[in-house]
């Protein structure tokens, strides 16, 4: 029979955890971070479509167009010229954060917009399109620390079987699994 933990049982289990896998949980935000920078580094030069709630970019207009080509860059790539932007983008970690972003600020203007320039979200957008495979990769190393602890897991809801246990509110219970 499953021995069912609560949350604050499962605090005590990754605290026990923690200090062996950091290593890997770094490893884990690096590469969500890499992953999420380069996919945010991407959007630079295309227009981009609606993420979420986030609108889809509209078209440089006409005359910034026309002066695009008049200093020389190409006409209809939208936060692409000289690539400095772009290449403000950057990313930093630890062992359990990750961040992308930029120090520049027109990139700040980029992302909101103001009353001259409409917005053109890049960090927003790409969070948004990122969430699948973040969820997913939190989950496979959460699963992997368990794995190479030797601890199997299951999720119940209450009234699921003799080995439910979750409380009345319908909360599920994660339950620790003997070896098999």
């Amino acid at each position: 029979m499953a021995r069912n933990t609560t949350v604050k049982g499962l605090q005590g289990l990754f605290k026990e955890f923690k200090a062996s896998m950091r290593h890997e949980q770094r490893e884990l935000m690096r590469g969500l971070m890499e992953t999420t920078k380069n996919r945010a580094v991407a959007k630079f030069g295309v227009y981009q479509p609606q993420a979420g709630q986030f609108a889809p970019w509209k078209p440089l207009a006409p005359a910034t167009r026309r002066i695009r080509e008049e200093q020389g860059f190409t006409p209809n790539d939208p936060l692409l010229r000289t690539g400095k932007l772009r290449d403000s983008v950057g990313g930093m970690h630890g062992a359990d954060w990750a961040e992308v972003g930029s120090n520049d600020k027109v990139m700040l203007i980029m992302e909101v917009g103001d009353d001259n320039t409409p917005a053109r979200p890049v960090f927003g957008p790409t969070l948004v399109e990122s969430e699948t495979e973040i969820r997913a990769a939190v989950a496979q190393h959460v699963k992997s620390v368990f794995d190479k602890s030797g601890v199997r897991m299951r999720a119940s809801f209450e009234g699921e079987g003799e080995e439910a246990g979750a409380a009345a509110s319908g909360v599920p219970a994660l339950g620790v699994l003997p070896d098999a």
